[in-house]
């Protein structure tokens, strides 16, 4: 007899059986949709929707969906999501999106490639910041010389006032 889980659960204690939450939790952390596994398992969306709501799954069947994933079934078995990962995970109607930290995710997004699109756009922004700090200190630079010159202009400007003011004296 199978066990349906209505709702999935954050945590789950060790050793307590939850074949289709562990199955959900772990194809979602390697960035597997529920249409990437149905595609490796030969079935529809729908039926790995239903796995992952099974309290209790045949060992065969865990033991070909862990293969299928790449981990084995007894590591599987006891998965849990490292600390700071939270999958918030209720009743699934729409089994294509899941809630994780209050954000919308949606499965067909690879974590591992938005990650790294972040950094690029967080290198790029970097990389921006530094340029425009090297043309600041440029024009900076620029000003700089700007006012030297304007401070030798001002000295050589006062060097010939006193020397009229001296002629001006001798006269």
């Amino acid at each position: 007899m199978i066990k349906r889980n209505k709702k999935y659960h954050m945590v789950l204690a060790q050793g307590e059986r939850n074949d289709g939450l562990r199955i959900a939790q772990y194809r979602i952390s390697i960035g597997m949709s529920q249409e990437e596994l149905a595609d490796l398992r030969g079935v529809t969306q729908q039926t790995v929707s239903n796995w992952e709501q099974t309290l209790c799954i045949d060992d065969p069947l865990f033991s070909e969906i862990a293969n299928d994933m790449g981990i084995t079934p007894e590591k599987l078995r006891r998965f849990n999501p490292p600390m700071g990962t939270h999958y918030h995970i209720q009743e699934i109607k729409d089994s294509a999106c899941f809630q994780s930290n209050n954000q919308t995710a949606v499965n067909n997004v690879n974590p591992l490639d938005e990650l790294k699109k972040a950094q690029e756009e967080n290198k790029a922004l970097y990389e921006r910041l530094v340029e425009t700090e090297r043309e600041k200190n440029t024009a900076l630079l620029s000003v700089i010389e700007m006012q030297k010159e304007a401070i030798a202009l001002l000295k050589e400007t006062n060097q010939q006032l006193q020397k009229l003011l001296d002629s001006n004296e001798n006269r």
